[in-house]
């Protein structure tokens, strides 16, 4: 049999290379990340933000993982990978976005630089064609069993989930590293119901009120609440102003006036996914209507 020739030996190394920058970039997010980061249309798309997020860190682990122990066998899954990568990097590039998302919110990173990265890591995938080596010797199925299922469970196992909805009383909440809040999902339900209730102490708020999700530091948030103030003497509700926390974001702060009502706190070691403000309407303790105030 020929020896294979010098570009045939350095091929699955270039495999690897592109592979072990991914399980980096992936790792990151694995023990740091959130979906706050992650590009919106992908987000919030097909199975809502926090499955989306596990889902994403798995088949990157997978292939990773994978393409380490059988380069050819995953060579051209990988390549399929890093082209949406590119793609995805391209529209935020498009959109003027300041960070990719690629690390899950853990580092901001422009897409210009991921884009520096990943672009020849895809052209040395593709010319060095990996996937048409005959020589490589093939893993034990065990090996790469294994490998799928430590990349599969990994995100589902180590990334703590959000507790459960409602109040528990005297029993302090377990510290998630994120917690995506879904409105929408409250309204016909209790507050005390809501995971609200896990954070703060509703019975001691109004049960007939109209609840302002915002965040500090946010521009639009500024405006909205501005127009809420501005409005107040003519059209006076029941305000509760239920700050999202995050650290450091008082230096950050744009809000600058807001109306009369409740001023509480969630709490900043906890990344809140939502895009604010929201409006919740709460009627003798009973969600009525939740509402996105970002496009107005």
């Amino acid at each position: 049999m020929n020896e294979p020739g010098r570009s045939a030996r350095l091929a699955p190394w270039l495999v690897r290379l592109a592979a072990a920058w991914l399980l980096g970039v992936s790792l990151i997010k694995l023990f740091k990340g959130t979906p706050a980061s992650l590009p919106p249309f992908f987000a919030e798309g097909w199975f809502g933000p926090d499955l989306n997020f596990r889902l994403s860190i798995a088949v990157e682990l997978v292939l990773g993982l994978g393409a380490l122990a059988a380069p050819r066998v995953f060579a051209l899954p990988l390549a399929a990978l890093y082209t949406l990568f590119a793609v995805v990097l391209l529209v935020l590039l498009g959109q003027g976005a300041e960070s990719c998302g690629c690390f899950g919110g853990a580092l901001k990173f422009p897409p210009a630089l991921m884009l520096a990265i990943d672009g020849p890591l895809l052209l040395a995938l593709c010319f060095s064609r990996a996937w048409q080596g005959a020589f490589e010797r093939r893993p034990p199925l065990l090996v790469l069993a294994l490998t799928s299922l430590a990349g599969l469970s990994a995100p589902f196992l180590l990334i703590p989930g959000a507790p459960d909805t409602g109040s528990t009383g005297d029993t302090p909440p377990a510290r998630p590293r994120y917690i995506v809040l879904e409105p929408t999902s409250w309204i016909g339900k209790p507050l005390t119901d809501s995971i609200l209730a896990r954070w703060l102490d509703v019975g001691a708020l109004p049960d007939d009120a109209h609840f302002i999700l915002y965040r500090v530091d946010c521009d639009h948030c500024r405006e909205v609440l501005r127009e809420l103030e501005r409005s107040f003497p003519d059209d006076p509700k029941v305000y509760v102003l239920v700050a999202l926390r995050e650290a450091g974001d008082e230096e950050r702060r744009v809000v600058d006036l807001v109306p009369p009502g409740e001023l509480v706190d969630l709490p900043g070691d906890v990344i809140w996914h939502i895009t604010p403000p929201w409006e919740v309407v709460v009627a003798a303790g009973v969600v009525t209507s939740a509402r996105s105030l970002s496009a107005q």
